[in-house]
């Protein structure tokens, strides 16, 4: 069997760190405007985190790391981690934080609870996070939501799978548990009726052939609305989900503002749409019918439009900044801040010219996008001013 310390994910229900204020999850991105709070690994880790953690996501240029804040340095893998954390210098540092916790939690056990920032949110649901990732998913209709019938508390969920043991958590709790090797074995095993895959990498490579269709399986699961219900599922002491009436989620629902949908009014509709559609292919479709392809709104257009120039500028701003592989020695080093600060003023600067030579020669900016010509003009405007600081 492999050393525990040498696997490339956090099984659910393992402990890396002993108390919150240790190790922080971050998040780094190409964009220079990207920004998203750091969560405190010790309230995250009973989830389990998979094993293409910290890896980039090539379509976004998001990335997750470590960062550890009593050593104060960053890792970008679970393996140098958890190696980490078992280090004696690392214990030593994290000896009285761990001391003090612990007899914070003799006085106050509630104290273990996290102040969770989503805990009054009903619009943080298992759609809006699932809609974001770009990885494969499986075993929707075993996932039951439960609703606070006061709505006034986010949804939680429960995987009724036998071999999930009895999974439940939040949104974010229950996206971790679906992308975990143990949840796609269960799947596999109780939907697919198939129990000859036991490796990690042949589960992998099924999931990668027969994932769902997340639009249309997420209709499938069952949703609950009993507060005695909602109430174990706080505590993680629901171990019972019958099947009931599949969730309605229609696309002309996404419009609809208000009452009148049910146990739908407690849901954000329009958060069913990932910031990244159509940054993300969908999957191939071989149903005999032709794709019809809805136009895209005003405001889609111009994200895409504003993405292509921010990677275009970055590109420039990439050979002068000393963090990124393009770093071409002898150039005059950028400082973070400044990277930041150029990177927003080139994006707006073109963005607005391009926008309005754009609109007088068309009228409107359907069909906008960063030309050939242009991106010369960028990247030859960029480094000369660049040159010229």
């Amino acid at each position: 069997m492999a050393n525990a310390s040498a696997l490339p994910w956090i099984k659910e229900g393992e402990e890396i760190v002993a108390a919150p204020g240790i190790v922080d999850i971050c998040w780094m991105s190409d964009d220079p405007l990207y920004a998203r709070p750091s969560t405190d690994l010790y309230f995250e880790q009973d989830g389990g985190l998979e094993s293409d953690y910290c890896k980039k996501d090539k379509k976004t240029g998001i990335q997750s790391y470590f960062r550890c804040q009593p050593c104060e340095c960053d890792m970008k893998s679970i393996i140098t981690l958890r190696h980490h954390c078992s280090g004696l210098q690392h214990i030593n540092k994290t000896f009285k934080i761990i001391a003090a916790y612990k007899e914070k939690l003799k006085k106050d056990p509630q104290s273990k609870l996290k102040k969770d920032p989503e805990e009054n949110n009903p619009e943080y649901d298992l759609y809006s996070v699932l809609d974001k990732q770009n990885k494969k998913i499986v075993g929707l209709r075993y996932i039951t939501e439960f609703i606070n019938p006061n709505g006034n508390k986010k949804p939680l969920y429960h995987c009724r799978l036998p071999l999930c043991q009895n999974a439940q958590g939040d949104a974010g709790h229950m996206s971790r548990h679906i992308f975990t090797v143990s949840h796609r074995a269960a799947w596999i095993q109780e939907d697919q009726k198939n129990d000859s895959l036991v490796k990690h990498e042949q589960v992998v490579s099924y999931v990668e052939e027969h994932f769902e269709n997340l639009k249309e399986e997420y209709g499938q699961i069952s949703q609950d609305e009993s507060l005695e219900n909602y109430s174990k599922i706080e505590l993680k002491e629901f171990r019972r989900a019958d099947k009931l009436p599949p969730i309605k989620r229609k696309a002309e629902e996404e419009t609809v503002g208000g009452g009148g949908l049910g146990p739908l009014a407690n849901l954000n509709i329009k958060r069913m749409k990932s910031d990244f559609d159509d940054d993300i292919a969908a999957p191939d479709q071989d149903d005999g019918q032709a794709d019809v392809k809805q136009p895209l709104s005003e405001k889609e257009v111009e994200r895409n439009f504003k993405w292509q120039i921010a990677h275009c500028v970055r590109s420039c701003l990439d050979t002068y900044y000393p963090g990124t592989e393009k770093y071409v020695q002898g150039n005059k080093a950028l400082s973070k801040d400044d990277y930041s600060s150029l990177a927003r003023q080139y994006i707006n600067q073109f963005k607005k010219e391009i926008k309005t030579e754009y609109i007088a020669r068309n009228g409107s900016i359907q069909g906008i996008a960063l030309t050939p010509e242009w991106t010369v003009k960028v990247i030859a405007s960029v480094t000369e001013a660049l040159k010229n600081r």
